[in-house]
């Protein structure tokens, strides 16, 4: 980082020359990497889905792509922060349904949205948080929607189940971090808070994922 016209006598024109001279050479010597880059914003995942479906409708041949494949129903279940993240706001006409946890009576919505003769979702997205603490019963809700999606799945369809634990707490730990990194904030962040948070990213950094095809 260069610091050009920060001292007591203000602006030096000077100085910004030598930077401007020595940012110069950088992209000479790096090329097309050496840049400023733009802050990301999350995707909208359903935008995503629904452009994609779009183009393939547009795109097909033979009737490879019907419209009513386009035109059903995206489905996303999960916790209202969740959505606000990754679903909302949307111009798409999905169903975002709020559900704080696989044991919430509106999981169920999960295997409906499978079950439906009329409106039968085309793509249905659902994170679900499971209380680790009561692990019996949790084991007991994930056999069950699980169960439930594989009955309802039809025989095309592909279904992929993902486990991941400790995120819940890695993302409120990385939240504390980076409020207490702020040079505004009056939070302290202490080594013993450091190592907590290393050791709650390392947890949720791998996942098991079972992938099955077609369902029949």
């Amino acid at each position: 980082r260069i610091q050009a016209g920060c001292g007591s006598s203000g602006h030096c024109s000077e100085e910004d020359a030598a930077a401007a001279l020595l940012l110069a050479l950088n992209r000479a010597r790096i090329g097309e990497s050496f840049k400023l880059y733009e802050r990301s914003e999350p995707k909208n995942i359903v935008e995503e889905v629904t452009a994609a479906r779009r183009n393939n409708l547009s795109s097909a041949r033979g009737g490879a792509t019907s419209v009513a494949g386009v035109e059903a129903p995206i489905v996303v279940l999960g916790p209202d922060d969740w959505l606000k993240r990754h679903v909302r706001p949307s111009k798409s006409a999905a169903h975002a349904l709020t559900c704080e946890s696989i044991g919430s009576a509106t999981s169920g919505a999960l295997v409906a949205w499978l079950a439906s003769e009329t409106r039968k979702a085309n793509l249905l997205w659902a994170n679900l948080t499971v209380d680790i603490d009561d692990s019996e019963n949790a084991a007991t809700h994930i056999d069950d929607v699980m169960t439930g999606v594989l009955r309802q799945a039809q025989g095309s369809a592909a279904v992929l189940f993902i486990f991941q634990a400790g995120f819940q707490q890695a993302l409120s730990l990385t939240r504390q971090r980076k409020a207490a990194s702020d040079s505004r904030s009056t939070l302290g962040w202490s080594l013993e808070q450091e190592e907590q948070w290393r050791r709650a990213v390392d947890s949720c950094s791998t996942s098991e994922a079972l992938w099955i095809g077609m369902c029949s």
